[in-house]
């Protein structure tokens, strides 16, 4: 029934398939982020993490960006084709590892290198083109709402400070 309805909904909305992952990510992440603060190991790396010097936290979101940015041109995927969804699992480990601030840094950086390297003109800041400014605006909306969101379900029910 789930996927009847998931099938329904992409075809009237005219998105193609893919959008289910998305769409079932977005149910599934809460539920994985707080079984996360349940594994001890992850805690503590997490812990860990988030004491490193401030040259090395950014040095490691810099790197998941380029990691990022790098599997999307393996593959030979435009990130622009698909409204700068893949752009998010760099934002989502850097918000899980070192908080909201670091998360926050992977959008801004993912933002600016998406509009340099996918956003037309290519290898260009300027955005000639609605859709693309349409498109980087809200994948940085959404992207700072997931590093805080993200963030806030990793201090759930522990004492603020």
């Amino acid at each position: 029934a789930i996927g009847l309805l998931l099938a329904l909904l992409l075809e009237f909305t005219g998105h193609p398939t893919w959008y289910v992952l998305p769409m079932l990510a977005a149910a599934v992440v809460p539920s994985l982020i707080l079984a996360f603060k349940s594994i001890p190991q992850l805690n503590t790396l997490r812990r860990r993490c988030r004491i490193l010097p401030w040259w090395a936290r950014l040095a490691i979101v810099v790197a998941l960006v380029a990691l990022s940015l790098t599997i999307k041109s393996v593959f030979n995927l435009n990130p622009r084709d698909y409204a700068y969804l893949p752009l998010l699992p760099a934002v989502l480990i850097a918000a899980v590892l070192f908080g909201f601030g670091s998360g926050l840094l992977a959008v801004i950086i993912s933002t600016l290198a998406a509009d340099y390297f996918f956003a037309l003109p290519e290898y260009d800041f300027a955005l000639t083109e609605w859709k693309d400014a349409l498109g980087l605006a809200t994948f940085a909306i959404i992207g700072a709402l997931i590093a805080l969101a993200v963030e806030e379900f990793l201090n759930f029910g522990e004492p603020r400070d």
